[in-house]
């Protein structure tokens, strides 16, 4: 209903309510954004900003089914935004699996940082083949393939490869769980 009254616009009144909430929290979202940066702009704060979004996770608030597959397309629910904005800086869409221990490496590559920091994760910015993303349920994907272990039969051709690459997954959330449970980078 406050929709309806303060973003009249995005409001179609043949369109389910989800989808309709859908469209008014992201642009809400775009214009925090918009007001955060004029906000910078007008501080003189700008020029010195980098802003890095993304969520953790697609709207699993979703209760329509169909709403949600419609959203989340052929990848899963694993495809949610991500951006970094700084003034000056060349957009580059970047369309390979990442998560969220890879934006380590990416802040420090993107800034030049120290080389010596020994993280999990990939530059995101990086080449395509570093990709790989890891799940506690056994599966995993890369710039290949998204691979769930319970979904049918590989193809001869593609088992020492989802071998290769399961076996990586293993050891990727072995090393995850050495470093979050004994809180590793308080060690450094």
């Amino acid at each position: 209903d406050l929709a309806k009254e303060y973003r009249p616009d995005l409001i179609d009144e043949e369109e389910r309510l989800e989808k309709n909430n859908a469209l008014v929290l992201a642009a809400d979202t775009d214009a925090f954004f918009r007001i955060l940066l004029e906000r910078l702009e007008e501080d003189g704060l700008l020029d010195d900003t980098v802003i890095i979004a993304y969520t953790d996770h697609f709207a699993y608030g979703i209760s329509d089914e169909t709403l949600l597959a419609e959203c989340k397309g052929d990848t899963l629910s694993y495809c949610v935004p991500a951006f970094i904005y700084g003034k000056g800086i060349k957009a580059k869409k970047v369309d390979k699996p990442m998560m969220t221990i890879d934006w380590a490496p990416t802040i420090i590559n993107l800034f030049d940082l120290s080389k010596e920091a020994r993280y999990l994760g990939h530059d995101a910015l990086g080449p395509k083949e570093d990709a790989f993303v890891f799940f506690e349920t056994g599966a995993w994907m890369d710039s290949a393939m998204h691979y769930i272990p319970s979904e049918g039969e590989l193809a001869p051709d593609m088992e020492i490869y989802v071998q290769k690459q399961t076996q990586k997954m293993k050891e990727s959330l072995k090393i995850n769980d050495i470093v979050i449970l004994g809180d590793y980078y308080k060690q450094k």
